[in-house]
């Protein structure tokens, strides 16, 4: 399902069939030269191109010039290499694109627009502040329709900021990218001096061609300085002697312009004003439609299941932008929604979409608050999409000429069954009266690979004896995970403390490894069976006094039986038939007694060390600390544990859960300021240090 159409547009079948028939024509009578070639002048399709291109924003060559760039951003680029200018304003909401022309100004004062909340009237923000000369230029800059909200930019502002900011000569540029792709400007009533557009985001097809649009009447007071193939009436090796041409377009367009592109455009607008323009007056519909369907999504707890960033009183296009918020009120991240959608093959974005002012502006982000997050790693694009209870981007879905009402229905259901309300199906009264117990124990000799399971072990204060003794390493000296080689969970580590051996097991194979010795041998051989096993070049390193980082955070992970079948009951809820069934069934009967009606998650996916049962469900979070019974043996809680997608890694299949699970059930009721909590983390007190613990050993809990 494509839902990115403010991203670009889709090109159809039929376009791209029209197009390359016309273009193996050409190809055949060699009408595909280099436009300086002037073998066909009769066959003027550039100038053609450019007057198709002006019947796109009603406008006409003798008013306008269509300059072709590389896209939307080289168009914004070359305004800031035409036009010198005293002042450079812009408002907040501004793609990056125009935020970048602030660096190509840096002699200029530099002033922000920021709009009241229903955009009827504005405050300037002086950024820099320069002594104005003589002759003075203001360069205006604002979109026409706002990327990161769809929100649209009232065009009577052109006028406006131009009367607020008058000098010698105020111009306006209109970022027209956005709202070029599902609506039609209209130069003859509008008259912004300079429009940038792209043309994939109109058509889909070509890409790497855009056009920025040039009031003639302001062509004097541009100045180019650099110059390319075919600009030049004159130009003289040994000397410093350029003449430029006379003809504007021919002066400004360095060297060959993409002319097969070109050709393209143009039969693509063709295309487009018969086939595809007609429809988009349905575009607004649907986005409305959208709109209406995603403020009414809700919780069985009533509460909001979307935050979604429109502001009443104002008008907004194409574009759909929210985040996802669980029944607890905690957001689930876009990137988390983001990723679960690549599963099902919808496409959306995610982010702040290149413009930080509407993103923090929508998202209540300040600017102290956008610093601090990169203090702490955030950047654009990377995975950190809430930070200490934060967001840091949202979600966008947009539409064009190829979207239905179908998608939308489609794409809230999807969104509902799988973010929406979970609810336990455990009857927790079974287990007043009952004694908590260790029903097992596994420690992991090599990070990431197997656990061993054991029915008793030494403890120490770093966790089990041997317990992430060692880990595998690539040539870059970056530590080998489950979530960078699966392979890892083929291989089973096992050790003998008796004999201190550890045995590495793939398939039938086996390598021995002393543990004592181990860094005093060659390790050639042991690195070469494991490169082998894993398909890439590794080694085997051993935890030293140096090099302790092989460890969890804390010792040892401690994970309740009660919590895990509760997690299973509610993935089994959402992905099963059983979730169809009468409420009169029992459920937690028909989980235990026909556990082949789903596919159980099991706790091997988590990797804990302890597993404790006939605890309440998730009453491990609130344990302070807990003592094994007729044994001089202390836990004490540190925090619960986040988890992250490598519990969605199943080693014995070799492949992620199709859904995500457990990860997109967890984050519908165990998302917290912190991260996915699932399972408790904890530490040895000192004086157990040195003891054995055996399983089926009896606990008493303190809360």
């Amino acid at each position: 399902m494509y839902l990115d159409y403010a991203g670009s547009a889709v090109a159809t079948t039929t376009m791209l069939d029209h197009i390359h028939n016309e273009l193996r024509k050409r190809v055949q009578t060699h009408q595909l030269t280099n436009p300086h070639t002037h073998i066909h002048e009769d066959d003027d399709y550039i100038t053609e191109c450019r007057r198709l291109l002006c019947q796109l924003v009603n406008t006409s060559l003798d008013e306008y010039t269509p300059i072709f760039t590389m896209n939307a951003t080289h168009a914004i680029q070359l305004v800031g290499q035409l036009l010198p200018v005293n002042h450079f304003v812009y408002t907040k909401s501004n793609h990056n694109s125009v935020l970048g022309l602030r660096n190509v100004y840096k002699d200029a004062s530099i002033t922000c627009v920021s709009f009241d909340s229903t955009r009827t009237s504005f405050t300037g923000t002086v950024l820099q502040q320069k002594t104005p000369t003589s002759t003075s230029t203001t360069l205006i800059a604002l979109p026409a329709e706002c990327n990161f909200s769809g929100e649209y930019y009232s065009l009577e502002w052109i006028e406006t900021l131009r009367s607020w900011f008058p000098c010698t000569n105020t111009l306006v540029l209109l970022d027209a990218a956005k709202y070029c792709a599902t609506n039609h400007l209209d130069l003859a009533r509008w008259k912004p001096d300079f429009v940038p557009i792209s043309l994939y985001k109109i058509l889909g097809f070509p890409t790497g061609l855009g056009v920025l649009f040039i009031k003639n009447s302001i062509r004097c007071l541009l100045q180019k300085t650099y110059f390319g193939g075919g600009t030049l009436d004159v130009s003289i090796a040994d000397r410093l002697v350029t003449i430029p041409k006379q003809d504007f377009i021919s002066k400004v367009e360095d060297g060959t312009i993409p002319f097969i592109t070109i050709l393209q455009a143009k039969l693509a607008l063709e295309y487009f004003f018969e086939h595809i323009q007609p429809s988009l007056f349905t575009v607004q519909q649907i986005s409305d439609y959208a709109y209406n369907f995603a403020k009414e999504l809700v919780h069985t707890n009533g509460t909001k299941m979307l935050r979604v960033y429109r502001k009443d009183g104002l008008k907004y296009g194409s574009i759909l932008t929210f985040n996802v918020i669980n029944q607890d009120g905690e957001y689930i991240g876009y990137k988390d929604v983001e990723r679960m959608a690549k599963q099902h093959k919808i496409i959306l974005r995610t982010g702040c979409f290149c413009n930080p002012g509407a993103c923090s502006e929508y998202l209540d982000i300040l600017s102290e608050d956008i610093l601090t997050n990169h203090s702490k790693g955030h950047t654009c694009s990377n995975q950190q999409d809430v930070i200490d209870g934060k967001i840091t981007g949202a979600l966008r879905i947009s539409f064009g000429y190829g979207s239905t009402y179908n998608d939308v229905n489609t794409f809230f259901d999807w969104l509902k069954r799988v973010y929406g309300t979970t609810t336990s199906l455990i009857d927790t009264s079974i287990y007043l009266g009952k004694k908590p117990r260790i029903t097992s124990f596994t420690l992991y000799p090599i990070k990431s690979c197997v656990g061993q399971s054991v029915e008793s072990w030494v403890l120490n204060t770093s966790g089990f004896v041997f317990d992430r003794m060692f880990a595998i390493y690539d040539e870059q000296g970056k530590m080998v995970s489950l979530q960078r080689n699966i392979r890892l969970g083929l291989i089973k580590p096992e050790i003998n403390l008796q004999e201190r051996i550890l045995y590495i097991h793939f398939e039938d194979d086996c390598f021995v490894v002393n543990i004592d010795t181990f860094e005093n041998h060659n390790h050639s051989l042991v690195n070469t069976w494991l490169s082998n096993v894993l398909q890439q070049k590794v080694m085997l390193i051993k935890q030293t006094e140096r090099n302790k980082n092989f460890s969890n955070t804390s010792p040892f992970l401690v994970l309740n039986e009660e919590s895990l079948l509760d997690l299973n009951l509610r993935i089994m809820n959402k992905h099963t038939i059983l979730s169809k069934l009468p409420d009169f069934f029992s459920w937690k009967s028909i989980a235990v007694k026909q556990p082949w009606l789903h596919e159980q998650i099991k706790a091997e996916r988590f990797r804990p060390n302890i597993i404790i049962k006939d605890l309440m469900p998730y009453q491990e979070d609130k344990i302070t600390s807990f003592n094994v019974k007729n044994k001089d043996i202390t836990f004490v809680s540190e925090r619960q544990c986040s988890r992250c997608y490598t519990t969605t890694m199943n080693t014995e299949k070799q492949s992620r859960d199709p859904n995500l699970e457990p990860m997109t059930t967890l984050l519908t009721y165990r998302k917290k300021k912190d991260g996915v909590m699932f399972g408790g983390l904890f530490f040895l007190d000192v004086k157990s240090e040195g003891m054995t613990i055996s399983i089926h050993d009896e606990i008493d809990v303190s809360i």
